[in-house]
Protein backbone atom coordinates (compact mmCIF):
# COMPACT_ATOMS: atom_id res chain seq x y z
CA UNK A 1 0.00 0.00 0.00
CA UNK A 2 1.36 3.28 -0.59
CA UNK A 3 1.81 5.59 2.26
CA UNK A 4 1.59 9.47 2.11
CA UNK A 5 4.52 11.81 1.95
CA UNK A 6 3.56 14.00 4.68
CA UNK A 7 1.07 13.12 8.43
CA UNK A 8 -1.18 15.46 6.96
CA UNK A 9 -1.63 14.02 3.49
CA UNK A 10 -4.23 12.54 2.30
CA UNK A 11 -5.79 10.30 -0.29
CA UNK A 12 -8.31 11.61 -3.41
CA UNK A 13 -11.09 9.24 -1.62
CA UNK A 14 -10.59 11.33 2.00
CA UNK A 15 -10.23 14.77 0.52
CA UNK A 16 -13.35 14.04 -1.22
CA UNK A 17 -15.09 12.73 1.68
CA UNK A 18 -13.85 16.48 3.74
CA UNK A 19 -15.48 18.19 0.86
CA UNK A 20 -19.02 15.99 1.06
CA UNK A 21 -19.17 16.79 4.57
CA UNK A 22 -19.12 20.36 4.33
CA UNK A 23 -21.48 20.38 1.20
CA UNK A 24 -24.13 17.71 2.34
CA UNK A 25 -26.63 18.20 4.90
CA UNK A 26 -25.30 15.05 6.77
CA UNK A 27 -22.37 12.68 7.31
CA UNK A 28 -23.86 9.80 5.41
CA UNK A 29 -21.78 10.23 2.03
CA UNK A 30 -18.75 11.12 3.81
CA UNK A 31 -19.20 8.17 5.97
CA UNK A 32 -19.94 5.55 3.29
CA UNK A 33 -16.81 6.79 1.15
CA UNK A 34 -14.43 6.07 3.86
CA UNK A 35 -16.08 2.94 4.52
CA UNK A 36 -15.53 1.69 1.41
CA UNK A 37 -11.94 3.26 1.65
CA UNK A 38 -11.45 1.19 4.32
CA UNK A 39 -12.89 -2.12 3.17
CA UNK A 40 -10.60 -1.47 -0.08
CA UNK A 41 -7.45 -0.79 2.09
CA UNK A 42 -8.43 -3.75 4.34
CA UNK A 43 -8.64 -6.37 1.32
CA UNK A 44 -4.89 -5.17 -0.50
CA UNK A 45 -3.37 -6.16 3.46
CA UNK A 46 -5.11 -9.14 3.58
CA UNK A 47 -3.50 -9.45 -0.26
CA UNK A 48 -0.28 -8.21 0.71
CA UNK A 49 0.09 -10.73 3.50
CA UNK A 50 -0.99 -14.08 1.50
CA UNK A 51 1.14 -13.72 -1.70
CA UNK A 52 -0.25 -17.49 -2.63
CA UNK A 53 -3.76 -15.96 -3.32
CA UNK A 54 -4.87 -14.30 -6.45
CA UNK A 55 -5.35 -10.79 -6.15
CA UNK A 56 -8.95 -9.67 -5.08
CA UNK A 57 -8.97 -12.39 -2.66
Amino acid sequence: LRREPRGEALSTLESVALVLRHLERGPEAADALLAALERMMAAARLDAADPTQPAGG
